[in-house]
């Protein structure tokens, strides 16, 4: 082992570390424990009124889901973004929202949630390419008002997030991370539910039988 590679795995224990201590003060979860899944989940209120392209509204004090990366099981980018890695993350994606939709199928006190919402921290020569990726599961970009007590938590947001890139997949680190804004990304709870309905509803089947 290299003196680097020391420093980097000592670097990763103590981020992934802080960032389990946040996970616990914030309420962030894992809905199952499996390395295959790239996602967990906050529980949180939308905070405003939005209304999805397939009619779904949410008031201001619904609970949705907030998602969030599992960084440190997330694809290292290693040759960059390949067209192999990105067939990875999307396989793994969709390995994450299927889970999901079995976790909250065994949740009956999570029935009130009506969204699943994702923001993610794009550069502009990023935004159009993920907003492909968030198409091709059902995600839709919804525009949400700017403010100065939003920016700061966004702020504080991308330096978690820039030290657990650089802990889990230093080639993806870059320091205008920092400065990116949040681009949220919603999909009615039903839609992923139509789309797995076949291979959750068999799962748990066999769970039953």
């Amino acid at each position: 082992m290299t003196l680097a590679t020391s420093v980097q795995r000592s670097f990763a224990r103590v981020v992934f570390a802080l960032d389990s201590r946040l996970r616990q003060r914030n309420g962030v979860f894992d809905y199952i424990d499996s390395p295959d899944c790239i996602l967990r989940v906050k529980l949180v209120r939308a905070g405003r009124r939005i209304v999805l392209s397939d009619g779904v509204s949410v008031d201001p004090a619904d609970r949705i889901i907030e998602l969030h990366y599992r960084n440190e099981y997330f694809p290292s980018m290693g040759d960059g973004t390949t067209v192999a890695w990105a067939r990875r993350v999307a396989r793994l994606m969709d390995v994450s929202l299927k889970e999901l939709c079995q976790y909250l199928l065994t949740r009956s006190d999570l029935d009130d949630v009506a969204a699943i919402r994702a923001v993610t921290r794009l550069s502009s020569g990023q935004t159009a390419q993920f907003e492909r990726l968030a198409a091709r599961f059902g995600f839709e970009p919804v525009l949400e008002p700017d403010s100065l007590g939003g920016r700061l938590r966004g702020l504080g947001q991308n330096v978690i997030g820039l030290l657990l890139v650089v802990a889990s997949n230093p080639r993806g680190a870059h320091l205008d991370l920092l400065l990116r804004p949040g681009s949220p990304f919603y999909i009615s709870r039903c839609r992923p539910e139509e789309r797995y309905r076949e291979r959750v509803g068999r799962k748990a089947s066999e769970a039953l039988s």
